[in-house]
């Protein structure tokens, strides 16, 4: 259980979520870069490839 908490106080550090917002944007912005296309904003937990353009071929 302790070892419960220690990831959950980890994870609501400020210098830890200023590093993983900065990861994701990062990731995100190497994605625009070679072409893919993702839905913006690009938030700081998650990018979101938009399948309709990535994939057109995919029936809706």
């Amino acid at each position: 259980m302790s070892g419960d908490k220690h990831r959950i106080d980890e994870a609501t550090e400020f210098e830890y979520l200023e590093s993983r917002i900065k990861q994701v944007t990062y990731l995100g912005n190497k994605m625009i870069e070679y072409g893919v296309p993702v839905q913006h904003p690009i938030g700081g937990h998650a990018i979101f490839i938009d399948a309709n353009k990535f994939v057109p071929t995919i029936p809706r």
